[in-house]
């Protein structure tokens, strides 16, 4: 409503007051004395309804003003304060060990670890205050700083192995039937992840004992070794086997050499006692073939092993 209009209003009205209190108004009572009280009653509800306005107007600016000001002085805080880092925030790494390769890195906690050929590590950049966990694909050899309390733990496909500072070995390819840890030094804690409905079971290891986890049955056995320097061999460059199953030496030779080498399923759990010291493939398959009297066919893709009794 513009300012015409509520002065339009305000004479209507005032108008119909005197009609409305006619009797009270003297008769002899000048018709320029009634403009002039017209006018001066006009003119003080103009000056009432502005000074109403402006009262409102600068009460209006100065709780801006405020909101304003409060404003900046949080933005000034937040600016000047030092800014704290979000909690729970893990930057993860992922090293891998290419087909035919071994590498070797350190954690920041100095815990050394050897990945094999086509193994992936998976690891924080910084632990815990309570855990140092990592998540391994493939065979890696741990030599862990002793830590009683932040335990290390190892996840992988079904098992979880978990020490305080030791030596050992873990082997867990996602195509290998079986995942093995074996232990230099120390204990090893390994827990085998029950699926809903079973209960998880968890096997202590001491120094020169393995552990053999079958993922079709789900059985863990433990075993005693008598050349444990044999298992992590493969750091250096060499395989050595003493008394391991045909079927598992292959699947590491096809690993290292990146090359397709089939087996007759008669001869996978045949086992076997080499040493294979940085040969190349066709002196390792010559080698296997006088241990175990198997039969070398040569392929496109790389080799077959099979008994001398089976055709061709």
């Amino acid at each position: 409503m513009n300012l015409t209009k509520k002065i339009a209003d305000q004479i209507c009205k005032y108008y119909e007051d005197l009609e409305m209190n006619a009797g009270k108004i003297s008769p002899e009572m000048s018709s320029d004395l009634q403009e002039e009280l017209v006018y001066e009653r006009i003119m003080q509800g103009i000056a009432h309804r502005e000074k109403a306005k402006y009262r409102f107007r600068k009460i209006f600016a100065a709780a801006c003003a405020a909101v304003v000001m409060f404003a900046l002085l949080i933005t000034g805080y937040h600016q000047l304060s030092p800014s704290k880092p979000i909690e729970n925030q893990v930057t993860m790494r992922t090293a891998v060990a290419l087909k035919g390769r071994v590498i070797q890195l350190t954690l920041m906690d100095g815990t050394v670890i050897w990945l094999n050929s086509g193994t992936k590590l998976t690891y924080p950049t910084s632990f815990s205050n309570h855990t140092r966990e990592v998540t391994l694909d493939g065979e890696a050899y741990f030599q862990v700083t002793h830590n009683p309390k932040k335990p290390f733990l190892i996840h992988t496909s079904r098992l979880t192995t978990r020490v305080l500072g030791t030596s050992f070995n873990i082997k867990a390819y996602q195509e290998d039937r079986e995942i093995q840890v074996a232990v230099l030094t120390g204990k090893v804690g390994v827990t085998h992840l029950a699926s809903e409905g079973q209960r998880s079971e968890t096997k202590l290891l001491m120094p020169n004992e393995r552990i053999t986890y079958n993922k079709e049955n789900q059985h863990m056995s433990v075993e005693k070794m008598t050349r444990t320097e044999n298992l992590i061999s493969w750091r250096t460059g060499d395989l050595q086997y003493d008394e391991e199953p045909l079927g598992t030496i292959v699947a590491d030779l096809q690993r290292k050499y990146s090359i397709k080498i089939g087996i007759s399923p008669a001869l996978e759990k045949r086992r076997v006692t080499v040493d294979l010291n940085n040969e190349s493939i066709k002196k390792v398959m010559v080698i296997l073939s006088e241990v175990t009297g198997a039969k070398i066919i040569e392929t496109k893709e790389g080799f077959i092993l099979r008994k001398n009794t089976q055709p061709e």
